[in-house]
């Protein structure tokens, strides 16, 4: 693949003077401004939209849950091992059954 991409991009229909970095432009365009003597200012922030939520809120609350869903999961997979273990054992005894019966 990656030599593929190559070959891709070697052949003559690549050329890579017809694209240009629009963000070196802009800082070599401040950074003239800035040699001419002009004051360069950060365009102001936008206030966010919407609510903000609190990540260590959320993470605490998440993981106070999680500790009682822990032990209940955990009882729930020992009754599904029980569950699997029993239809193991039925399914092995019917295929002995058949077994026997065929002889």
């Amino acid at each position: 693949m990656a030599r593929q991409i190559v070959d891709q991009i070697s052949n003559d229909e690549f050329h890579p003077e017809q694209y240009c970095d629009t963000a070196i432009e802009r800082l070599e365009k401040i950074i003239a401004e800035k040699v001419e003597g002009k004051e360069i200012t950060a365009a102001p922030q936008e206030e966010p939209e919407g609510q903000i939520i609190d990540l260590m809120e959320a993470l605490k609350s998440s993981l106070a849950g999680y500790s009682s869903e822990q032990s209940s999961a955990a009882t729930g997979r020992k009754d599904a091992k029980r569950k699997t273990s029993a239809r193991r054992k039925a399914t092995r005894a019917k295929a002995a059954t058949k077994r026997a019966e065929k002889k």
